[in-house]
């Protein structure tokens, strides 16, 4: 399992897995999203991560909990109900590869909701909680 990184092949298929989502201006990012983005984007962001299986010092797979939401400028969280139903399409009991590794299966944990004010500007957040089991291609 040298080289492999977890993290970096989840984040490589929630990359690709939520490009394109219609409406979706501000595309897909690692949370927090850059200064100057368009909105409404997505962004993901890991929550948790715990190694699981280890046999023979070598790990089987991990579990990685992200959180993954759409954000856009504004008073309501209703605009961004159908990019959040699509995300939940898109990651929910779904599975697929990287490079270096697979995705077992994605299984969403919850939903999510929040607003925030920065610099006087209103953000809302619409989305959910998937845990993803990720494993090596070649251990």
């Amino acid at each position: 399992m040298s080289g492999f990184v977890e993290y970096s092949e989840a984040a490589a298929w929630l990359t690709a897995t939520l490009t394109g989502i219609s409406g979706m201006t501000g595309g897909v990012q690692e949370h927090p999203a850059a200064e100057l983005s368009t909105y409404p984007l997505v962004t993901f962001s890991e929550q948790a991560w715990t190694d699981v299986s280890v046999i023979n010092g070598h790990r089987v797979w991990s579990e990685l909990l992200f959180l993954v939401t759409a954000i856009s400028k504004g008073e309501s969280t209703l605009a961004l109900k159908a990019i959040a139903t699509e995300i939940d399409n898109r990651l929910h009991r779904a599975s697929g590869t990287t490079t270096d590794g697979q995705i077992i299966e994605s299984i969403r944990q919850g939903g999510f909701q929040t607003s925030e004010v920065d610099n006087g500007v209103s953000y809302r957040r619409l989305g959910g909680f998937y845990q993803l089991i990720v494993q090596p291609t070649n251990p």
